[in-house]
């Protein structure tokens, strides 16, 4: 952990006066800024370094997980770790947008106020977001565009009123489910891009669609050596959450296909923080 060394009073001030601290701020306050100047310069080169990625292709969902799992432990307890989640999402974010040009597409049945801030904590504030009436015009504009993320809510509704088992048609195969923010306790939104981003971090989940009409989810899982849980039903459409990173290529899907869950697709791996 690194700790600023004391300094000695500037201006006149007595030590451990409120001028002799905000002298020492402020010298701490110029140096972070400082460091920050540098760290937005290597965009650039990090951009070449990705092979001059555009758009979504540029994002790097679990390396900026694997970040911010790092810092919170190098912070330890005396930050919060939600305060080192918000504060370098906000730097990761100002790097992005200066490597590239990505547009949010927000769409939802809830409270779109709620999910544009957590979406502006995620992308930062340099991301100009759309409000499209609903989620599958927002789903539409991601595949339409590499550059457009569709920030849309969680997808844990079972019935008629969920939005979910669009993703099932052929035209959404091309999305992928890239983060959950917030990246903190229960998830509110989910973000798809058009984009084959799976990478683990650790600490994993994986979200994934079968054909069920038959309820055979926990004997297909069983025999496929893989643990999970129903997150929403939809006549015979189901979308499960299974523990640990399970990339589209795992061969234990393969498994899970021939017990009879038809159909069966990871559509996006993510971690929380």
């Amino acid at each position: 952990m690194i700790e600023p060394s004391p300094s000695p009073a500037a201006n006149g001030d007595a030590p451990g006066s409120v001028g002799d601290l905000r002298e020492r701020i402020d010298a701490i306050d110029d140096a972070m800024l400082d460091l920050f100047v540098q760290r937005m310069a290597l965009a650039p080169a990090l951009k070449a370094a990705k092979g001059g990625a555009e758009g979504v292709s540029a994002l790097r969902p679990s390396r900026e997980v694997r970040v911010l799992q790092r810092l919170i432990a190098r912070a330890g307890p005396q930050i919060q770790d939600q305060s080192v989640i918000d504060v370098w999402r906000q730097i990761m974010a100002a790097s992005l947008n200066a490597q590239t040009e990505i547009e949010v597409a927000l769409a939802g049945t809830g409270d779109l106020g709620r999910y544009q801030d957590v979406a502006r904590r995620y992308f930062g504030h340099g991301v100009r977001f759309t409000r499209e009436a609903e989620v599958r015009v927002a789903l539409n504009r991601a595949v339409d565009n590499d550059r457009i993320v569709a920030v849309v809510p969680w997808p844990r509704a079972s019935g008629s009123g969920a939005w979910w088992p669009c993703l099932t048609e052929t035209r959404y195969h091309c999305l992928t489910m890239i983060g959950r923010p917030p990246m903190r306790g229960e998830a509110e939104v989910a973000l798809f891009a058009r984009a084959n981003l799976f990478e683990p971090t650790g600490q994993d989940e994986s979200l994934a669609l079968a054909y069920d009409p038959h309820h055979r989810l926990t004997r297909c899982l069983n025999a496929a050596q893989l643990t999970g849980r129903e997150l929403g039903r939809a006549s015979d459409k189901l979308l499960l959450l299974l523990d640990g990173f399970v990339p589209p290529d795992d061969p234990r899907l393969v498994e899970a296909l021939r017990s009879g869950l038809d159909g069966l697709r990871v559509i996006g791996c993510f971690s929380r923080v």
